[in-house]
């Protein structure tokens, strides 16, 4: 039986530069006689001498088993090879049952492309093998992707991707340790350590605020808009600082041109002032068209940073500034411009590494919620996505909102239109989601327009919200602007009281996301009805505090 071995070189001279068309030719290093040369380990012949190509490359095969030692000889006219010759007089490739390198008792038979040679223990032989036989995986992926078996031998991209921090399934950027696109069926327990509530938003409700909050403004007018505002326990940007940062624009009777986003601060929420060594506006007037629509929000980098829309009406642009103290703040960077969509009131959420932006394209009809996302406030920022949002009213429109996460989910405060107008007969409303994607809008306004002669007596609009606890009570701290039928414009405070919570543990609140019993109500309580069974008891307990002042049986 034959074995082959493949002999390749390159020919070069002292300086290493190649010489082609050299004679190669092959002897018996005893003899002298001709051994004969292979093209291919089949054994096609191809006589005693090859002859090098413009690369300098000589390459042919040899049967080992007859020819274990071979004379290599060089030559070319006008060329010495004296030296070369003696070097390669008597070149070693194996001897039957020797080693080779690493290798020993060679067997080759009926060879094809792409196979392998690999050692049999069974028969104690290195032989050429196939992938599959030796059992090399083939196939092919993409960076980050989790492969699966397409079949026995042959890996692929599956529908998981690990961005080395949270794995996604059917999403490329997952948001949380495991984040699924798509129904899931779970047989057996869910244990989450930390606690899931569940916000019904049809029971969300809230009062008109009595009066305006004072919110100095550079023009002196006192009438601002578009709140939202950034908390932090602790203060920022250090102990000095502030608890509450406002981002807003003046609207000085609704003059547009007054719209250029400014800060205010505050360690109550309710009583604001221009921090000290800052002049609003932190974005000026520019030359041509308006600015409006401000959101801010800490970063990841520690720093504050305030979004704001610009447009001429044709053109829509969305600018971002940053400030690590709140009161020098950064050029201005455009982020997304376009004039086939608008991005009014952008809202940004920062969370697991990644912004996401919700805003209203008006120039869709109806109007619809969209949202993109980016790593860094700069981007570069994703194409949009069209958000699917249930309950809107027929005849109305979305307008301005503003996106708070909650733990397990998303709430929005969402000002509704006339449809085909851009901010008549506004309302407000509130909406829930699950991915931030789809969302539920409750058709029954948060908050309308006040009685006649109130301060928002007119158009209810842009509104933001803070979740915060209340001893076991959790409700939102609202800051929203309106105007009268004047068409002054302001700010207001007021609280947006939850409805039905659903813990993972089954337990039920209403008026509270931390219910201790099976069932725990804050607010008053009516009942009409009858209880059967003996051994059910009744206990009330004041509004402030727990502490029991009275219990009941369950016998009228």
């Amino acid at each position: 039986m034959a074995t082959y071995v493949k002999w390749a070189d390159t020919i070069v001279d002292d300086s290493g530069i190649v010489i082609p068309s050299v004679t190669v030719t092959v002897k018996d290093p005893d003899t002298g006689d001709p051994i004969t040369m292979y093209s291919e380990r089949a054994g096609t012949t191809q006589g005693n001498s090859v002859t090098t190509g413009v690369d300098g490359i000589a390459e042919f095969y040899v049967d080992i088993e007859t020819n274990p030692r071979i004379k290599i000889e060089l030559s070319k006219t006008d060329y010495d090879f004296t030296a070369a010759n003696e070097m390669l007089n008597d070149v070693y490739l194996a001897s039957k049952g020797e080693t080779l390198g690493s290798l020993s008792d060679v067997t080759i038979t009926s060879p094809s492309n792409d196979e392998l040679l690999a050692y049999d223990s069974g028969s104690g032989k290195w032989i050429n093998q196939t992938p599959s036989e030796v059992g090399i995986i083939s196939g092919s992926g993409t960076a980050s992707y989790v492969p699966k078996w397409s079949d026995a031998g042959t890996l692929t991209n599956s529908v998981i991707y690990d961005n080395g921090v949270n794995i996604g399934i059917r999403t490329l950027t997952p948001r949380t340790a495991l984040h699924v696109i798509g129904d899931v069926t779970l047989l057996g327990d869910v244990r989450p350590v930390n606690r899931f509530v569940k916000v019904d938003e049809s029971k969300a409700s809230a009062a008109n605020a009595s009066d305006y909050l004072t919110t100095p403004t550079y023009d002196g007018s006192g009438q601002a808009v578009h709140p939202d505002v950034y908390y932090n326990p602790s203060k920022w940007p250090d102990p000095n600082g502030y608890r509450f940062w406002m981002a807003m624009t003046p609207y000085p009777n609704g003059d547009d041109t007054y719209e250029n986003p400014s800060i205010l601060v505050s360690d109550d929420g309710q009583t604001w002032e221009v921090p000290s060594g800052l002049t609003n506006p932190i974005e000026p007037a520019p030359s041509t068209g308006h600015n409006a629509d401000p959101d801010i929000l800490e970063g990841a980098d520690g720093k504050l940073w305030v979004f704001f829309m610009w447009t001429d009406g044709t053109t829509y642009k969305v600018y971002v500034k940053s400030s690590s103290d709140g009161i020098n703040w950064s050029d201005k960077t455009e982020i997304l411009t376009s004039t086939t969509e608008s991005f009014i009131s952008p809202a940004v959420v920062f969370e697991d590494g990644l912004y996401t932006m919700w805003y209203i394209d008006h120039l869709a009809s109806p109007n619809v919620l969209k949202k993109r996302t980016a790593s860094s406030p700069t981007g570069p920022w994703s194409s949009p996505t069209t958000c699917t949002v249930s309950g809107v009213p027929s005849g109305r429109d979305l307008w301005h909102l503003d996106v708070v996460r909650v733990q397990a989910e998303y709430h929005a405060f969402v000002v509704l239109t006339d449809s085909d107008t851009t901010g008549a007969n506004t309302e407000l409303h509130f909406a829930t989601s699950r991915d931030g994607t789809n969302w539920t809008l409750n058709s029954t306004p948060l908050l309308a327009a006040g009685t006649s002669g109130s301060w928002d007596d007119n158009l209810i609009y842009r509104a933001c919200g803070l979740l915060f606890n209340a001893g076991n009570e959790s409700r939102y701290a609202l800051w929203y602007s309106a105007s009268n039928s004047s068409g002054t414009w302001h700010i207001g405070y007021t609280e947006v009281f939850l409805g039905l919570i659903v813990e993972k543990d089954g337990k039920v609140g209403i008026g509270t996301t931390s219910p201790s019993e099976n069932l725990t109500i804050y607010g008053p309580v009516y009942a009409n009805f009858a209880v059967a069974g003996n051994t059910g008891r009744f206990r009330c307990y004041t509004n402030q505090e727990k502490s029991v002042i009275g219990t009941a049986s369950n016998t009228p």
